[in-house]
């Protein structure tokens, strides 16, 4: 699957597996060709820019969402942003991504769902 125009789900965060919530409230993300971002973190919708430099460095920025108080969200929302915050690469391996910090340890794993 190719990275961009991809509809990634995620699949874990910083190593624990997250819960199957069904498709209308599932994290996910989209990176879009033009280098705009955005997607649903489980509780509220979002939207940035990113950059992938040397074909390995992913970075985000300017990363704004919506501000929905969610009780029972089954994904820990700020854990979600700070994993995209603290991206520096990315890794592909078949129909997975993941987003890895300096150190080169996963931040989240997301699969390859569709393409919108």
């Amino acid at each position: 699957m190719p990275l961009t125009n991809t509809y990634w789900k995620l699949q874990a965060l910083a190593g624990v597996p997250t819960p199957d919530s069904g498709a209308a409230s599932e994290a996910h993300l989209i990176l879009r060709d033009d280098g705009v971002v955005n997607g649903f973190s489980g509780c509220n919708a979002f939207r940035g820019e990113y950059e992938v430099i040397n074909n390995r460095n992913l970075v985000f920025s300017r990363m704004a969402s919506t501000r929905r108080a969610c009780q029972n969200a089954d994904i820990p929302e700020p854990a979600f942003f700070r994993a995209l915050e603290n991206t520096a690469g990315v890794q592909m391996e078949a129909r997975y991504l993941r987003l890895l910090d300096t150190d080169g340890q996963a931040l989240a794993e997301f699969e390859a769902i569709s393409q919108p």
